[in-house]
């Protein structure tokens, strides 16, 4: 068995590698990684919602996160990025881990809330970024503009009429 000290002072060959882990007098203990992301997002029904998160690691390894039991089957976790087609019109919390190479791990919970196309006249949204803080920018049909298409265009001031009605649609 070995002692607290040795525990301390072992080294691996492996370790630039990150296959194993190093003590050292200075580290007596692995601390674990920390997600530093928002907690709340937005997003739209049937959105693509693409999240990357900032995780810290207090000894500087690498660190991988995964998604934990509970989460929606069509959310993956790849490189730290997180994908979800949003099918729901439910505020949906998901459950993240984040482990370091010397296996430390902490946990990180946050929601995604659903919100509403503000887009007026069969306006379409189109997210902005950052991706989840629940800003979209409107893209009008024709015969609309505004901020939420909002403002019906007076097509007949750009074709006057010499003889006859112009019908605005």
């Amino acid at each position: 068995m070995l002692s607290a000290k040795q525990k301390r002072n072992m080294v691996s060959s492996k370790y630039n590698n990150y296959n194993s882990c190093i003590f050292s007098p200075d580290i007596s203990v692995n601390h674990p990684p920390n997600i530093t992301s928002k907690i709340a997002y937005y997003a739209l029904y049937r959105e693509s919602l693409e999240l990357t998160f900032d995780v810290v690691d207090p000894e500087h390894m690498p660190v991988t996160i995964s998604l934990a039991d509970g989460n929606p089957k069509e959310a993956v976790m790849k490189d730290k990025v997180f994908y979800w087609n949003v099918t729901t019109t439910k505020t949906t919390t998901f459950y993240l881990k984040a482990t370091d190479a010397c296996q430390a791990s902490s946990t990180f919970n946050f929601t995604v809330s659903l919100v509403s196309c503000p887009c007026q006249n069969n306006g379409s949204c189109s997210p902005l970024k950052p991706r989840g803080s629940g800003f979209y920018l409107c893209n009008c049909p024709p015969g609309f503009k505004g901020a939420m298409c909002n403002t019906n265009i007076d097509d007949c001031k750009s074709y006057p009429c010499s003889q006859g009605i112009f019908i605005d649609f």
